[in-house]
């Protein structure tokens, strides 16, 4: 349960976190008020007056019919969305019956300058209509991504509960920060579902949604590809690099997003020319592991190559003024953000096949362990109950091991090992089978639905392997390095342990009191 805590901690940092530093900002992002005048349509039926997100305060006037005096309404996406007349993430408010023609002044606030749409505009029944149909489109495929990212996350949050290894970890956080991003790119599902109650500017929760994105991407980059360990001194430099860049961003974001820099760069601008940096260098990094061989820089290089062009396309693509908040931007992104947990979650699902492989194998032989060993044979012996067929268990120790390593050293003697665990391994073939270092100089090999002629041809046939070896001995009576087996054959009972272990021991003892170099049963 602690894990699974620590794992939503990214999702607690968005939805609870990143709104209280928004908020936490008394004044306005920007001091830019832009006024905007607009005149009610000729064509019959209800008119509406919708603002673009950038707008985070906007004051309405208008002479009713009849009336000498104005009246103002005041809205925008600093009004929190529980508080809406029209429950709309974009603001908008009905106007009431007015002359056609009647002009309508706005006193817009603006928290950036993003030219996404128009500041403010008249829109009729039908064209609100069209929208909402294409808010509701949008917010299903939001829903589908949200799913995606957050069953990823909860999928490593129980294998890092297993396994403890922060990648799993820093990956789950990162996903469900991907999640929270889906729902708030388009300006549409945030609001309405996970802070209905606050007022936010949209550069502001966006800004940070995006900080944390780029925080767990550097953090899972370097905890996956290890490369403080493979590439320590670059991986310093990026990490100073990033701190930087993210110290500029969150100021840019939050100090002067709608501020004039130099030519056509303002805030806004800039933290988004620093985003594309970040991205870039944490690409790098990425390439410096894998020229350095790191096998999990491959999955890495690989999957974000794509969410990095297309986000840095897209971020391009604001800063020359265009439109990026189109359903196909958005299943770009998103679908390349999908493309890339999916491939990375099957790199950790590797990395785990090799973690579990590493326990269950034999650090000096590279065959089964003694723990794998005991596993196969309960599920062996299990097995054999329930079909009432026969299992066979083969004991070998290596003959006068000792002094083999006396006389030639403990290298050679591990050398030694090593090629007698592959002559045994290449005498096991079938998937219920296995060949395991049962402790020391002895080995055991399992076979499964053998009765005791297989079992004695296996033996056999093993001890022939050995010899074909030719491994000099000078403390052996045949001049080379020979194994004793003994063999045992049990047909299980249900419901019994495995007790065949004794049996295959007590043969072995023999072959070895007979003269090694033999098998016994």
């Amino acid at each position: 349960m602690r894990s699974l805590a620590l794992a939503g901690a990214a999702f607690v940092l968005g939805t609870i976190a990143t709104p209280a530093i928004v908020c936490a900002q008394a004044a306005p992002f920007s001091a830019r008020v832009v006024r905007v005048e607009l005149a009610v349509p000729t064509s019959r039926g209800v008119h509406y007056v919708e603002l673009a997100p950038s707008v985070g305060r906007a004051i309405l006037s208008f002479r009713p019919r009849g009336s000498g005096r104005f009246a103002t309404v005041t809205f925008g996406m600093r009004e929190p969305f529980a508080d809406r007349a029209i429950a709309r993430v974009v603001p908008t408010v009905r106007l009431p019956d007015l002359q056609p023609g009647t002009l309508l002044r706005l006193d817009l606030a603006l928290d950036d300058a993003a030219p996404d749409r128009p500041l403010a505009q008249v829109v009729d029944q039908a064209q609100l209509d069209a929208e909402d149909a294409t808010t509701r489109r949008l917010a299903d495929f939001a829903v589908f991504f949200i799913g995606i990212f957050v069953s990823l996350a909860v999928a490593n949050a129980f294998v890092f509960a297993f396994v403890r290894d922060r990648s799993y970890l820093i990956y789950c956080a990162w996903m469900l920060v991907n999640a929270l991003f889906a729902t708030t790119y388009l300006h549409r599902s945030a609001w309405a579902w996970l802070w209905p109650h606050l007022s936010l500017p949209d550069i502001g929760t966006q800004a940070a949604i995006v900080m944390l994105e780029m925080l767990f991407l550097l953090a899972f980059a370097r905890s996956f590809m290890q490369t403080a360990r493979i590439v320590p001194r670059l991986d310093r430099l990026v990490l100073r690099l990033a701190i930087a860049i993210g110290a500029l961003a969150a100021l840019a974001a939050y100090a002067f997003p709608s501020v004039r820099l130099v030519g056509p760069i303002d805030g806004f601008v800039l933290f988004l020319m620093l985003t594309i940096a970040f991205v870039a260098l944490v690409f790098v990094l990425g390439l410096a592991a894998l020229r350095a061989g790191s096998r999990p820089a491959r999955f890495f290089v690989g999957s974000n190559a794509l969410v990095s062009l297309i986000a840095s396309a897209l971020a391009l693509a604001t800063v020359a003024g265009h439109e990026v908040t189109g359903t196909s931007a958005y299943l770009a992104l998103m679908g390349g953000q999908s493309i890339e947990g999916w491939i990375l979650f099957g790199a950790l699902a590797s990395r785990l096949d090799e973690t579990i492989r590493a326990h269950l194998t034999d650090a000096l032989t590279g065959i089964a362990n003694r723990r794998a060993f005991d596993e196969c044979l309960a599920r062996e012996w299990e097995r054999a109950a329930r079909d009432r067929r026969p299992i066979a268990l083969l004991l070998m120790d290596v003959d006068r091991f000792k002094a083999f390593n006396d006389t030639y050293g403990h290298v050679q003697g591990d050398r030694a090992l090593r090629a007698i665990a592959r002559a045994i391994g290449e005498n096991v073939h079938r998937p219920g089978d296995i060949c395991a270092r049962y402790g020391g100089e002895e080995f055991a090999v399992i076979l499964a639905d053998t009765d005791a002629s297989g079992a004695s041809e296996v033996a056999e046939t093993i001890l022939q392997s050995v010899r074909a070896l030719a491994r000099p001995h000078r403390g052996s009576p045949l001049g080379i390095l020979t194994v004793s087996i003994g063999v045992a054959v049990a047909v299980p009972q249900p419901g019994t342990s495995p007790s065949i272990v004794q049996p295959a021991d007590a043969a072995l003892y023999r072959a070895k009191r007979d003269g090694r170099d033999r098998a016994e049963s």
